[in-house]
């Protein structure tokens, strides 16, 4: 980079001179105010994430209820493909018996129904209530991910029969 020297910076006119310290100026002021910016704007796009993703969590679950009863995995495997098929941002989506086993998956490729749900690692609790669980951790490429998870009731029975995982 050029470095101005103090010779250089002598000869300079003063309207030069004004008209640098006037950009820098401009560029320290706009730096803070977006720092700010995104600052309280950071809050408020979390939460409204959140909120997103419980919803779409309860609505698979109580989607995924009869089919889950029924066995009708060919309905749990469309409707978890349509969860994430639907929604911009959602990574997986997952429907979890409750035996532990992985009874759809929207990522037919990755061949995990059948197998038995095992937590991701370095998964760590965010937030719960006594329906949903949230939960952040680094995928394999260094993202952060959002695991909701939200408990499969029949209707309004107290019965749990597994639970839904919403990657955001």
């Amino acid at each position: 980079p050029m470095r101005l020297s103090k010779n250089m910076y002598m000869k300079m006119s003063i309207r030069t001179k004004l008209s640098l310290w006037i950009l820098a100026l401009i560029v320290a002021s706009s730096a803070v105010v977006g720092g700010v910016l995104i600052a309280r704007l950071k809050k408020p796009l979390e939460r409204e994430i959140r909120m997103r993703g419980i919803t779409i969590a309860r609505n698979l679950a109580s989607s995924s209820a009869d089919s889950l009863l029924l066995d009708d995995y060919l309905n749990l495997a469309s409707l978890a493909a349509a969860a994430q098929a639907e929604n911009q941002g959602v990574v997986y989506a997952l429907v979890v018996d409750k035996a532990g086993l992985i009874r759809a998956h929207s990522d037919i490729k990755a061949s995990l129904v059948g197998k038995r749900y095992s937590v991701p690692e370095g998964l760590r609790l965010v937030e719960e209530s006594d329906t949903w669980t949230l939960s952040r951790y680094s995928d394999k490429e260094g993202r952060s991910v959002l695991d909701v998870a939200s408990k499969i009731k029949f209707r309004s029975r107290g019965d749990i029969f597994g639970l839904v995982h919403i990657g955001l």
